[in-house]
Formats: structure tokens, C-alpha cells, sequence
């Protein structure tokens, strides 16, 4: 009986050591997956992001740096007030709430970066050869009002010449060539000023070389029978 007795207590400790390391099994289990999920620590907040010099296809490799791997891409349409920019604004996604976010925020990296991106960058001589061309020489103006109407662009010039139209208009006439007062600059872009504000220097003197960003405008270009830009900034270059 003795014996006997020794031998159940044995399989009760032994069901009951197997049992608790089962359950440990099971948490330790449960406590990893919970773990596992990626975290993202952001360095800058949503609003910050927008401020800064990104691309579409440079702020999602970015994120993919982070850890986050899936994104809601959505195009703007750019306006004269908010050309400049590339990167609107950005969410975080995660269910049904899409939110903000500030530096310093740890993020699921399982969620959905929202990305509210410019659908029109201003386009440069470096991304545009045909603007390049235009700069240097704007003889075949129509073609590229044509094909760039409504656009932005931006580039370095110099100032050829300045007049005022019979509706007050100010136009400022800029080449890409150097400037030089004995020589004809044929070839030179209209820079119109209907909706500029504080941006651009007015009285700027002919061969001052020039920053300049504005928008194409077909119709104008067609009036003044050359390459038109509705000026968003024009600036001296130091």
C-alpha cells in the first residue's frame, strides 16, 4: 500500500510540474508574439515632414528605413500658394483612425503611412531638359507652353529688359544667356506679375542674374507671341 501510495504521489507531481510548464510554455508563447510586432520611433512629426525637402519617392524610402513598408499614396493638385512644396501632409492609418503624429511618437510599423503628395513637382533644368532649352534659347516657346501649360518651373537668368503694358501690366524680360547691353537677346521669356504679392523685386536692373519661378501660361504665351510665365518669385542673385 506504501508503495503504491509513493507511486501516485509521484504521477500527481509529475502531471502537476508537466501542467505549470505548459502554461509557461504558453505565456512565454503569447508574451513573443506580442513582442515581435515592429515599432517605429519617428524622428520628426507629420507636420514637420511637410516643411522639409522631400520627394514622394525619398520621404517612402525614408519610412522604409523606419520599418514601415506599406503607404496610401494621393495626388494634389498643386495651387499658386503651395507650389513650392512636394509633401502636403501625412497620416498613420491603423484600422479606422488615421491620425497625425509628433517626434518622438513609436509607431506600428504594421499600419499605413497616408501620404498627400504634390502630383506636379516644379520642374528645373536638371529634371526638365526641355526647360533647359527654353532658358537658352526660347524659340520654339509654343511646343513647350503647349505641352507645360499650367506647370511650374524654375530656373537662373538674367534680366533683358523691363516694360510696363497699356493695362499697368509689368513684364520682366529674362534670358538665359549672359547679358551683355550691345548685343540682342531675341530669345527671352516673358515673366508677367498678375498675381504676384511681396516675392518679387520689382525695378530689378537689366543684366542682374535672376532667380525665377512661375507658372506656364498657354494663353499669354500666345498673346505676347513668346514663352510666358506667370511670376510666382523672382529674385537677385547674390
Amino acid at each position: 500500500m506504501r508503495l503504491l501510495a509513493a507511486l501516485a504521489i509521484s504521477l500527481c507531481l509529475c502531471f502537476s510540474v508537466a501542467g505549470c510548464n505548459g502554461s509557461s510554455a504558453d505565456a512565454s508563447g503569447s508574451e513573443e508574439a506580442t513582442t515581435s510586432v515592429e515599432q517605429g520611433v519617428m524622428p520628426y512629426s507629420s507636420e514637420e515632414y511637410c516643411t522639409m525637402d522631400w520627394t514622394l519617392e525619398s520621404i517612402e524610402d525614408h519610412f522604409r528605413e523606419l520599418g514601415f513598408d506599406s503607404f496610401e499614396e494621393n495626388p494634389v493638385e498643386p495651387e499658386d500658394d503651395d507650389y513650392d512644396r512636394n509633401i502636403y501632409e501625412l497620416y498613420i492609418k491603423s484600422f479606422i483612425f488615421t491620425d497625425p503624429w509628433e517626434a518622438g511618437d513609436q509607431l506600428d510599423t504594421d499600419d499605413t503611412i497616408v501620404i498627400y503628395y504634390n502630383e506636379q513637382p516644379t520642374l528645373t533644368v536638371e529634371s526638365c531638359p526641355d526647360l533647359g532649352r527654353m532658358v537658352e534659347c526660347a524659340d520654339d516657346y509654343l511646343t513647350f507652353a503647349e505641352e507645360y501649360d499650367g506647370k511650374y518651373v524654375a530656373f537662373d537668368a538674367y534680366v533683358s529688359y523691363q516694360l510696363t503694358t497699356f493695362t499697368n501690366d509689368n513684364i520682366i524680360m529674362v534670358s538665359g544667356e549672359n547679358y551683355d547691353e550691345n548685343q540682342s537677346h531675341d530669345w527671352t521669356i516673358y515673366i508677367g506679375n498678375r498675381t504676384w504679392d511681396n516675392t518679387v523685386q520689382g525695378g530689378t536692373p537689366v543684366g542682374t542674374r535672376v532667380h525665377v519661378e512661375g507658372r506656364v501660361d498657354l494663353d499669354y504665351s500666345k498673346y505676347y507671341d513668346q514663352l510666358y510665365l506667370e511670376g510666382m518669385t523672382l529674385y537677385p542673385i547674390q
